[in-house]
C-alpha cells in the first residue's frame, strides 16, 4: 500500500475569502488533547507562546502541553519558531498530511515583520493564528469569527472558533 505526505504551506499575507470552518479536510487523528507544542522561538518572544496556546486550550476539544525544543519538525507536535527569513510571508505553517490526517507541523514566524521592534499583541495574534491552522482552521474573514477572532486577523479565538474546533474533534 503506497502512503505519502504532503506537506501543505499556508501562509499570512492576505486575508482568504475562505469559511473559517474545517480546513480542506485535514486533521489530527483524534482530538489535539495533550498534543505537545514545542516552543522554539528566541528569548525576545518572551510568554508569547503560552499566551496563545492557553487561549485555544479554552476549548475542551484542545489542549497544548508546551515544551522548550529546537526548531526541527518532529512528529505529532506543533514546532514553532522565529527567525528573520526576509520580506515576502510574514508567517506559515507547515503541515505534514497523511491522507487528511496531521501528522506533524512547523510554525515559522518571520521576524523580517514580527521582531523585537513589533509591539507584543501583533506576534501574540500572528502566533495565535498559526496556531489556528494547525488545527485545521482557515482564515476567517466574515463576522462569524467575531471582530476580535485571530483567525479573521483580531487577537484570540473567537465563538466560531471554538465551535469549529468541537465540530471537527468532538467535546
Amino acid at each position: 500500500m503506497l502512503a505519502f505526505t504532503l506537506v501543505i504551506v499556508l501562509t499570512t499575507a492576505f486575508p482568504s475569502e475562505a469559511d473559517a470552518s474545517h480546513w480542506f479536510g485535514y486533521k489530527w487523528r483524534s482530538a489535539p488533547v495533550g498534543l505537545t507544542l514545542i516552543d522554539a522561538t528566541t528569548g525576545d518572544w518572551p510568554g508569547i507562546v503560552a499566551r496563545a496556546a492557553a487561549q485555544w486550550n479554552v476549548s475542551s476539544a484542545v489542549e497544548f502541553v508546551i515544551k522548550r525544543g529546537p526548531c526541527q519538525p518532529k512528529m505529532n507536535a506543533v514546532v514553532i519558531c522565529n527567525a528573520n527569513y526576509g520580506a515576502g510571508v510574514a508567517s506559515f505553517a507547515r503541515l505534514s498530511i497523511n491522507r487528511l490526517i496531521i501528522r506533524g507541523a512547523v510554525i515559522q514566524i518571520n521576524d523580517y515583520y514580527y521582531g523585537p521592534q513589533t509591539y507584543i499583541e501583533g506576534r501574540w495574534a500572528v502566533t495565535c493564528q498559526e496556531l489556528g491552522h494547525t488545527l485545521g482552521l482557515d482564515h476567517d474573514p466574515s463576522a462569524l469569527g467575531g471582530p476580535y477572532s485571530c483567525m479573521g486577523w483580531g487577537w484570540q479565538p473567537g465563538p466560531h472558533d471554538y465551535e469549529q474546533l468541537l465540530l471537527i474533534y468532538g467535546p
